[in-house]
This record gives C-alpha cells, structure tokens and sequence, in this order.
C-alpha cells in the first residue's frame, strides 16, 4: 500500500498570540493505514485507554495506557489500532517559544531538551524509549487534565498556569528520562563487571579490586551489580571460578584437585572444599567419580 503524508500546521489548532493547544482524540483501526502526518509544532501525547502499535519513522513501538510520548515535528508518525480497539488520548501542542521562560529550568537535561531543537535528533529504538517514551506518573496525568480544563474554562491567567504547567510536566519528563538514563548505565556496567570476572577471575582478589577498575566506590559496585544479577560481586566471582573447576574436574581427569583450586584463583583448598560443597552438594572427588560413573555407563 503505497504511502501518503498530511502536513498538521499550528494554525489549524490556536492563533498566533497564543501557540498551544490541547484536546482529546480517538483512534481506531477504521483510520487511514497508509496516512502518515507531519507537522510544524511539538506534541506531546498521553494515552488514556487502549493499546496499539506507533510507527515513528518506520519504526514500530507498543503503545499502552498511561503512557507518554514527545513527537518532534520532523517525524512521520502513524496509529496501527487492533480491529475493534480504540485508542483514547489527548493531544498537547505547542510552539516551542511557549516554554522559553522555562529554559534555565530545563537547561542541565542537555540531552533531553535536544528534542527542542529544529533538526531533529539521531536516535536508535533504546534512546526514543528512554528520554521520549515514558510511563506517566500520577501526577503527569493530572497535569494534563489540568492543562485542558484551564484551557476549556478560559478563566483569568489561563495562560500563564498552562505555561507553568507545560514547563513543570516537561521537567517531570526529563527527570525520568535521567533516571532511566543511570539505570541504563548501570545495567552496562554490571554486564561489564560480568565480562570481567569471567576473564580475569583467576588473578581478581575481591570487590575492591574490581571497584578500582572501574573507578567507582565499592558501595556503588555493589549496589549495581547485586540489582541486575542478585548477588554480591564476591559471590559471582566465587561461583564463576567453581563453575570454572567443575568443567576442570569433568574435563581434565589427570589434574589434582588442589592443582585445579589453585588454578581458578583460590588459594587455600579447605575454602575451596566449603564452598564447592555448598554450591554443589558434594565434594569435587565425588563430583569427579559420579561424572567418571556416569560417562561409563554411556559407554556399556
């Protein structure tokens, strides 16, 4: 189905001595599929009820209630709505000269408020989720019902609160697009702390050592890791090197047991025996003969 694209322009919605607007909107599958629109102003999106798919520059993301979205004018976006769905939301547009007051507020989230500039920014699938795509918090959502009821009573400094409110749900978003932006990195580093202990778990000593590495506290490298992965950084690297001396005893018959201790990094061979006990309910002997028994009986 080939595709066709409708320019939105500001005008449609407000005059030019006040650039926003707000309103709700519906969609449903009986929307034109192949339509994809454009426009000359920043939408932000809150999604009341319904679920579908949303194509942003060709690509498609699920679309859930509560949820927000900031669209720069630059995209083409499109609604895919299921058969017999239909997709509640409202619709906040504006100039971006409406927010100029709140710049200094919004300054430190650089990366954020480059979405604010005319040229759209570069962004992969992860970067949209994080700093434009978000869960909208309790308050988020009463802010934009607020917006449209001042917007609807028309009373006295309507526009100055609706403003106010603009900037304060812009910040609410950029705070969480940071937040996500620290658990991202985060769950980086702990994949990276990972990939160390398995390279180096013969030489590691302990947590400091690895905090040192990467030039963090070891409170911090704790906390990250034990988030993504359940467990102290010691404790990884511990079972890792017993993971290393089980495949050692199944593998390489002919080494001594305290010769396959030391080889993964332990240096005293009751600690060895401890722990390879707790981790696997035996000793590394008997470990060794019931593997021996076993490939034996494959044999017969």
């Amino acid at each position: 189905m080939p595709e066709k694209t409708t320019h939105l322009t500001l005008n449609r919605y407000c005059g030019y001595d006040f650039r926003f607007c707000i309103f709700p909107w519906s969609h449903t599958s009986e929307d034109d599929p192949a339509m994809l629109y454009y426009r000359n102003f920043w939408k932000i999106i809150y999604i009341v009820s319904g679920s579908c798919r949303k194509f942003i520059d060709g690509e498609s993301y699920e679309i859930r209630p509560n949820m927000l979205l900031l669209v720069h004018p630059e995209e083409r976006t499109r609604f895919e709505v299921p058969p017999g769905e239909t997709l509640e939301l409202y619709n906040v547009i504006f100039a971006p000269e409406l927010i100029e007051f709140g710049r200094p507020l919004l300054e430190s989230h650089t990366e954020f408020m480059n979405f604010f500039k005319p040229v759209k920014p570069v962004l992969n699938r992860a970067q949209r989720r994080r700093l434009y795509m978000q869960e909208a918090e309790p308050v988020m959502g009463n802010l934009i019902r607020s917006m449209f009821r001042e917007f609807e009573q028309v009373k006295p400094d309507y526009r100055s609160i609706i403003r106010l409110q603009l900037v304060e749900l812009l910040c609410r978003m950029a705070r969480r697009s940071e937040r996500a932006m620290r658990r991202n990195h985060g769950e980086m580093m702990a994949k990276q702390v990972a990939d160390y202990i398995s390279e180096h778990y013969r030489e590691l000593q302990n947590a400091d050592e690895l905090a040192g590495v990467f030039g963090v506290s070891r409170q911090y490298l704790h906390r990250i890791f034990s988030r993504f992965y359940g467990c102290s950084v010691n404790r990884a690297l511990c079972r890792h090197r017993l993971m290393v001396a089980c495949r050692f005893l199944q593998e390489t018959p002919s080494r001594s047991i305290s010769e396959i201790c030391y080889a993964v990094g332990f240096n005293d061979l009751s600690y060895f025996y401890r722990k390879f006990r707790e981790e696997f309910g035996c000793v590394p002997g008997e470990l060794r003969r019931n593997f021996s028994l076993t490939a034996f009986g494959k044999m017969q």
